[in-house]
C-alpha cells in the first residue's frame, strides 16, 4: 500500500493508494475492492484526528505508527483467534466482523486479509444490504 501527502504527486494516482490533503483523503482508481474508502475507515480516520489534534509534528508520527500497528494487531489477533477457537467450519458471519476490531463495511478488506495470510476462515457476508 503506498499513500502520500505531497501535492505534487495528486495528480499522479498511478504512484499512490490512498493521498492525504488535510483532513480528507481520497484513494487511486485502483480496482481493488479493499482499498475503497468505507464508513468504517471515515470513522477511523475521525477518531485518529481526534488523537493527533494539538501534538507537536514529531508527537504525531509516534501516534499514527503506533495507532496503525495498533490496529492491524487487533485484527491479525482476532483473526487468529477465531481460527484457533473455531473447531469446525470456521466461517465467520458477516454480522461478526464487528467483533473483531472491523466496521460493518469493511468486508472485502477482512475477505482480503485473511486470503493473504492464508488463514483458514471463510466470510460469510451479504451483499444485498446498505452499510
Amino acid at each position: 500500500l503506498k499513500g502520500t501527502s505531497d501535492r505534487i504527486f495528486g495528480d499522479k494516482d498511478s504512484l499512490w493508494d490512498i493521498f492525504f490533503e488535510g483532513k480528507s483523503f481520497r484513494t487511486s482508481q485502483n480496482e481493488c475492492p479493499s482499498l475503497q474508502i468505507t464508513k468504517g475507515d471515515r470513522s477511523r480516520f475521525k477518531s485518529l484526528l481526534k488523537v493527533l489534534e494539538g501534538l507537536s509534528l514529531d508527537r504525531k508520527d509516534i501516534h499514527l505508527i503506533k495507532y496503525f500497528e495498533s490496529l492491524t494487531d487487533q485484527v491479525w489477533e482476532n483473526f487468529i483467534d477465531a481460527n484457533r477457537d473455531k473447531l469446525g467450519d470456521k466461517v465467520i458471519s458477516f454480522s461478526q466482523l464487528t467483533d473483531y476490531g472491523l466496521h460493518r463495511s469493511d468486508s472485502d478488506f477482512a475477505k482480503e486479509f485473511v486470503n493473504l495470510y492464508k488463514i483458514p476462515l471463510i466470510l460469510q457476508y451479504c451483499r444485498c444490504c446498505c452499510f
